[in-house]
C-alpha cells in the first residue's frame, strides 16, 4: 500500500479487458477509487482503493464532477496515464 499522499504516475495499456476500477466523488470534492477488481489491469498497475485521481491523460481531475470523470475515463485511448495520490477518505 502506498504512503498517505504519495503521488504516483500510473500507465495502463488498455485492452479489450475492463480496466477494473470504480470511482466515487469525495465528500469535499475530488474523484476517488472506490473499488479495484482482483487481477485486473488496474490492480496490476498498482491502483488501490483510496487513490485520488489528480490527472487523467493530462486532464485535471481535482475539480471535476463524477459525471465528468466517468465521461473522460470512458473515452477511447490506447494508454491511460493517471496521476494519483493515496488519500483514503473515511466513509
Amino acid at each position: 500500500r502506498p504512503h498517505l499522499r504519495e503521488i504516483r504516475t500510473i500507465h495502463i495499456e488498455k485492452t479489450a479487458e475492463p480496466v477494473g476500477f470504480q470511482i466515487q466523488p469525495g465528500p469535499e470534492g475530488g474523484i476517488f477509487v472506490s473499488s479495484v477488481s482482483e487481477n485486473s489491469l488496474a490492480s496490476d498497475a498498482g491502483i488501490v482503493v483510496g487513490d485520488q485521481l489528480l490527472e487523467y491523460n493530462s486532464v485535471d481531475f481535482r475539480s471535476v464532477t463524477a459525471e465528468q470523470a466517468s465521461a473522460e475515463l470512458s473515452r477511447p485511448c490506447s494508454v491511460m496515464r493517471l496521476l494519483v495520490h493515496f488519500n483514503l477518505i473515511s466513509k
